[in-house]
């Protein structure tokens, strides 16, 4: 099996320490660092979206997954000019737990990912009211916003959340991407924004949206 074939495996598997031995392999022989992260390491993060929309796989091994591969970024990184790959996203996301949730997991997987390809990730916690996220888009001059809700309660404080940013003038305009368990997509289209079914689409969209 090819060295790149076995990064593509080992990131499924979660394995840290054999992506990160490989990744080097592949570089001592010769293989370019741009063609390991588009042929092994997105191939495999999108085959990790794919087992868990198809209920095949669970947040914590994609958390696993994604842990693998943001390791293997490390080794990568010195050899990728940020001019020329266009996978990783110059962009501040803001992201948190709307208000009347206090579930994490995965609001912090979307942020290991992001940061995986190169986004910087304002992480705001949860239980985050509209104030809080308006005050960090405004700090930062964030053109992407996401949140999540794993209650059905607190649906009702993300509609709310989502209009205050939506009547908020920031002067640009603002890109809001929506996910959790009890989040659809009929309700995204509802309240007007983004929806991401998991994390990994969630950072899809980031990405074609920043294209």
């Amino acid at each position: 099996m090819l060295p790149t074939k076995k990064i593509f495996q080992k990131i499924i598997e979660g394995d840290e320490v054999c992506t990160v031995e490989l990744c080097r392999e592949c570089l001592s022989n010769g293989y370019d660092a741009m063609e390991i992260l588009e042929k092994s390491m997105i191939p495999a993060m999108d085959q990790c979206g794919v087992l868990l929309t198809n209920r095949k796989s669970f947040i914590p091994q994609v958390l696993m997954s994604t842990r693998a591969m943001q390791a293997g970024i490390e080794v990568l990184k010195p050899y990728l000019s940020q001019q020329e790959n266009k996978l990783m996203i110059s962009e501040t996301v803001i992201i948190g737990t709307v208000m009347g949730d206090v579930h994490t997991i995965g609001k912090n997987l979307v942020s290991i990912m992001l940061e995986s390809v190169g986004t910087t990730v304002i992480d705001l916690g949860a239980n985050i009211s509209g104030k809080e996220f308006i005050d960090a888009i405004t700090k930062y001059q964030a053109r992407f916003v996401m949140m999540s809700a794993m209650l059905t309660s607190a649906m009702v404080s993300m509609r709310k959340i989502v209009k205050e940013i939506k009547d908020h003038e920031f002067g640009w305009d603002v890109v809001i991407i929506i996910g959790g368990v009890m989040v659809t997509l009929a309700f995204a289209k509802e309240i007007g924004v983004e929806y991401a079914e998991n994390a990994i689409i969630g950072m899809e969209k980031i990405l074609k949206i920043h294209d």
